[in-house]
């Protein structure tokens, strides 16, 4: 009875052990620089790590117009789709047509942005405050107004390199061949890798038109995330079922008696039972590793139940009682023949998780 209790115990503990799908997490356990990484996301409301959104053009300019409407796209739906920030060059360099049409109202309406009435309706402003900050008047004003005072001129690539932005812009252009590339990065408010954390930023991509993602690819290993749990958990539980199919074989085949099998398994479920039951009341988490090492641990841990029926089958079982670490012989190839058999059902892992590449859509396709 006491048996029925452990094992009904431990199949209502399951579903509440922690589960831990993102091995970085894992690594970076207890380090005290992760620990402030972490605090900083969550005051800066974005995460350090970033997704890749790829534009490609036969030109410069052609690769730039198409990161320009992704960029564009993405930013209407950032609140719903959980985007903090979008890095791109596009920010600093708008459409040529759209800053055509800016430069031709401001000299149309010079008047309206003269550096006078600017520094007018400024100083108005500052009047009103409290305790206005001396930068507004001493540096902010003067430097507005100086700027304002010179014609407006259309920004290319080569002044914003002129004015110091060179690393910045090479980091995001590159080409290849007769291909260019341009290269944005997508902050998410939360870590990529977090519980449902890009689930509404896919389900936003999703809706976007083939026209405003043409030719443009979103990358990144954590667009798998939104699986990468599900396909962990499913993984793990058919490579353990088909470890422990073939152990079962193993004994059927050794023993010929179905109860005799059944024996020699019941040491190693009570002993999982009492594991999983004590890792669900302590808070011990499930990871990659713990999970991996399942389907070896059915074929290991079979190996003193084997001992036991094999010295019971013949009659040895009394005298072994107290030194149950010597094997029966017999006993000794069977244990090696289990252990052998639980190994290979490691191969039924398929989880994609670590794996970088680039995708056949706008995302990376989801395990």
């Amino acid at each position: 009875m006491p048996w029925v209790v452990l094992l009904a115990t431990a199949l209502i503990a399951i579903p509440f052990i922690p589960f831990e799908p993102h091995p970085w997490n894992l690594a970076v356990r207890g380090n005290p620089k992760s620990a402030e990484m972490e605090r900083l996301n969550s005051e800066l409301g974005s995460s350090f790590t970033p997704l890749a959104m790829i534009s490609r053009g036969a030109t410069r300019d052609e690769a730039l117009a198409r990161d320009r409407k992704a960029t564009r796209a993405l930013q209407n739906v950032a609140l719903r789709a959980g985007i903090s920030y979008i890095e791109s060059p596009t920010r600093w360099l708008p459409a040529p047509e759209d800053q055509l049409a800016n430069i031709a109202f401001i000299r149309a309406n010079r008047e309206l942005f003269s550096s006078a009435r600017f520094s007018r309706d400024f100083d108005e402003i500052v009047s009103g405050l409290d305790h206005p900050d001396p930068y507004l008047t001493d540096d902010y004003l003067p430097l507005v107004a100086r700027f304002l005072q010179n014609d407006p001129q259309q920004v290319t690539l080569e002044k914003l390199r002129s004015w110091g932005l060179g690393p910045q812009i090479d980091g995001h252009l590159l080409e290849l061949g007769d291909e260019h590339i341009v290269i944005s990065r997508i902050f998410m408010r939360r870590f990529p890798w977090a519980e449902g954390a890009v689930d509404s930023f896919l389900e936003m991509v999703d809706r976007l038109s083939a026209d405003e993602l043409a030719d443009v690819r979103i990358v990144g290993d954590a667009l798998r995330s939104s699986g990468h749990a599900r396909t962990l958990r499913r993984d793990a539980f058919l490579a353990t079922a088909l470890a422990l199919t073939l152990v079962i074989g193993v004994l059927l085949v050794q023993f010929r008696d179905i109860a005799s099998a059944g024996l020699a398994l019941l040491p190693l479920v009570c002993g999982l039972s009492a594991v999983l039951a004590a890792m669900a009341l302590m808070g011990i988490e499930l990871n990659m590793l713990t999970l991996a090492a399942a389907p070896i641990i059915v074929g290991i841990g079979v190996d003193d139940g084997i001992h036991m029926v094999d010295c019971y089958r013949t009659g040895r079982l009394p005298a072994r009682l107290a030194a149950l670490d010597t094997p029966c012989p017999p006993a000794q190839g069977l244990r090696g023949a289990s252990t052998q058999a639980g190994t290979p059902a490691l191969w039924r892992f398929t989880s994609r998780g670590s794996s970088y590449g680039p995708p056949s859509s706008p995302t990376e396709p989801r395990p």
